[in-house]
């Protein structure tokens, strides 16, 4: 009987890979895959992984400390810097290479991850099966910046928030890319009586008063957002978002 827990005790700790982590998005779908133990290295910005070491970012990655972990994987986003994946080669270090633009882009990475660690991947179908169109949320643009009472920074529409919004029923409100700064005159043009503008903000004291909205855009629908998560694209950024329309509206 001993001999048996010893064995099962030695398979465990023999499968338990050590994993680097280079953004936020990685370090949160490896924890909430359960695996937050396997974190050896993450960055400064992680919000999981809090008691690993930090090896810097994917532009200014500390290699000497990320050898000193002895990593089994170190895992990249697409757009990491090529001269980071090219050390890393060099060093003789296995890195897997996620992207994380679309949502179909989170899902196919989540699963990849999971695939490496050899982890269960049921919770990650679990959230596929949550995003439902709604109703009531017809029309939205997401506001994540911009100087009160002057502009507004928007998430364009090849944006993970757009792309999220239109996987739930809505219209994206504007055509525009990247992240456009717009005017009171600007945004007035894209609303209308059906368009929600939801409010992203890391911290409460970042939102606009209600006063400084009414100033800005009168006639504006807002609903508030704030997650220390909403800085990035993940499965909590997902979830949050999920929640919120599900408050404001029915399944179709």
């Amino acid at each position: 009987m001993k001999f048996a827990l010893l064995l099962i005790l030695f398979s465990s700790q023999a499968l338990a890979m050590r994993v680097v982590s280079t953004s936020p998005a990685i370090s949160e779908m490896v924890s909430r895959l359960g695996a937050e133990k396997y974190l050896v290295g993450v960055t400064p910005y992680c919000l999981d992984g809090l008691n690993a070491s930090k090896v810097g970012t994917a532009l200014q990655l500390d290699f000497e400390k990320v050898v000193s972990l002895k990593p089994d994987l170190i895992i990249l986003q697409e757009n990491s810097p090529g001269k980071t994946s090219a050390v890393l080669s060099k060093l003789g270090l296995k890195t897997l290479v996620v992207k994380i633009v679309t949502l179909d882009d989170l899902f196919a990475s989540w699963k990849k991850i999971a695939s490496h660690l050899k982890l269960d991947s049921a919770q990650i179908e679990k959230l596929k099966k949550e995003i439902i169109p709604t109703k009531t949320i017809r029309r939205v643009l997401f506001k994540l910046g911009g100087a009160p009472e002057q502009s507004a920074m928007i998430a364009g529409v090849d944006s993970f928030y757009a792309d999220l919004a239109t996987s739930l029923g809505s219209i994206y409100a504007t055509k525009s890319k990247g992240w456009p700064n717009l005017s009171a005159e600007e945004l007035i043009t894209l609303i209308d009586s059906d368009t929600t503008i939801i409010e992203v903000a890391t911290h409460q004291d970042r939102l606009w008063s209600s006063a400084q909205w009414k100033k800005f855009c009168p006639k504006c629908t807002v609903l508030s957002w704030v997650d220390a998560r909403a800085a990035y694209p993940g499965p909590s950024m997902v979830s949050s978002i999920v929640k919120l329309y599900q408050k404001h509206g029915e399944p179709q």
